[in-house]
């Protein structure tokens, strides 16, 4: 068997057997759908942000040792109008409600502010004293930046607004979200027309990030397949074409997502990206494949087109997919883990599509076109007039020049990037 033949083996084999390829695709199927469930998404910004470094490494050994048993949550309380006595009020009544939360270790806020016991008007008076009133309270804040107390770290300048911080329990069942929840409900509770609430911190930035890579995971692939249904159709303008071309793809993309399940990787911001690139690949190929099927002249029967169809477009879709997984493989030597991960899952899926689409284009067209008899004049209207190819090679010292300066163009633009 040479290198040509190794490279469309799936393709031949498939084409051969068509009974063993049904059997291989659904195989692939039934093990991607029972492996989307168990899906993990990972939400850690430290590890976003680590490397293989001293420092990490340090770090991470230490977090190991020690454990993290807390978790701040800051809430950022905003005021239409300057805090007047009954808006203190309220948020000293959300800050002692945060403390009595089974969940809540401690709370930094305002109302826990005192002066120091040498100070000359309040000794040792808290800032905000029991019996709240709008002149004498003024007058104890002006009092307090003036004499020392970091008023100004929880209430700003305007008295507009206001920071609290609650210092959360990490259990090891979790709990997290739970207590997250609880807050936003207190949050609401405690809203008036004047002030209100915004959670913010680590915490509640895992929990969006989590959210977010759930949800662009799903709109990517949903607006990629819509997309890809689209060009399609405006390529092969027959809806049967249209479907032996994009049922390829979409399945190559659907099957790969099971790659982050059976390396053990989780679904990362960066990597929550692949299926849709795998997508695009794969439609590239499906497309090649049934344009070049269409237009085959030299075999009439379905079988004989078929095979001389993978022998002529299979090792251009083969080497597509190698040459992109090896770039892919060329990202594994970053320090990041969620690069490395990026790496592996980015090359695995990449070489799992090809199979997939070379599978699934021999089993689609036997359905799809069983008993139909290709059109023999087949065209498309997305061709590149033969005058651009013309110009090009014509003028080729003058193309490779252009290709420069974009090069050059690119690299200052790079350049003048910012961390």
């Amino acid at each position: 068997m040479d290198g040509k033949t190794l490279l469309i083996a799936p393709g031949i084999l498939a084409a051969r057997f068509p009974k063993l390829a049904v059997i291989g695709l659904l195989v692939l199927l039934v093990a991607s759908f029972l492996s989307i469930p168990r899906l993990n998404f990972d939400n850690n910004l430290e590890r976003s942000f680590s490397t293989s470094s001293e420092h990490s490494k340090t770090y991470a050994r230490v977090m190991r040792r020690l454990g993290a048993r807390f978790e701040d949550v800051t809430f950022l309380i905003e005021g239409r109008r300057p805090f007047g006595t009954k808006d203190y009020a309220t948020m000293r009544e959300f800050a002692l409600e945060l403390q009595l939360d089974p969940a809540v270790a401690s709370v930094l806020s305002p109302f826990a502010m005192r002066f120091a016991k040498n100070h000359p008007h309040f000794p040792g008076e808290p800032v905000f004293p029991a019996q709240l009133d709008d002149k004498k309270l003024s007058a104890r804040l002006s009092k307090a930046r003036s004499g020392g107390v970091r008023v100004r770290d929880l209430i700003s300048e305007d008295r507009k607004s206001a920071i609290i911080v609650a210092a959360v329990r990490l259990r090891r069942d979790g709990g997290l979200q739970a207590t997250l929840n609880r807050f936003s409900g207190l949050s609401r509770q405690f809203t008036t027309p004047n002030i209100r609430y915004s959670m913010g911190g680590k915490a509640t930035a895992q929990t969006d990030l989590l959210r977010a890579i759930k949800v662009d995971l799903i709109v990517l692939n949903l607006a990629g397949s819509l997309i890809a249904a689209l060009l399609a159709l405006i390529i092969f303008r027959n809806f049967r074409y249209a479907v032996l071309a994009l049922l390829p793809a979409v399945l190559a993309a659907n099957v790969s997502l099971s790659a982050y399940v059976w390396l053990g990787y989780p679904v990362t911001v960066i990597s929550n990206t692949l299926p849709i690139l795998v997508l695009i690949i794969g439609l590239a190929d499906s497309v090649h494949l049934t344009l070049y099927f269409l237009q085959e002249r030299q075999a009439s029967e379905l079988p004989s087109r078929l095979k001389a169809t993978i022998r002529a477009v299979g090792p251009a879709c083969a080497l597509t997919s190698i040459t992109t997984a090896i770039a892919f493989l060329a990202i594994a030597v970053s320090d990041n883990p969620q690069l490395f991960e990026f790496a592996i899952t980015g090359a695995t899926m990449v070489l799992l599509a090809y199979v997939t689409v070379m599978l699934s284009f021999v089993v689609i067209l036997r359905i799809t076109l069983r008993g139909h008899k290709p059109l023999a004049d087949f065209s498309t209207r997305l061709t590149v007039p033969q005058s651009v190819f013309t110009m090009v090679f014509r003028h080729g010292n003058k193309t490779i020049v252009a290709a420069i300066i974009l090069a050059m163009l690119a690299g200052l633009g790079y350049s003048q990037s910012k961390a």
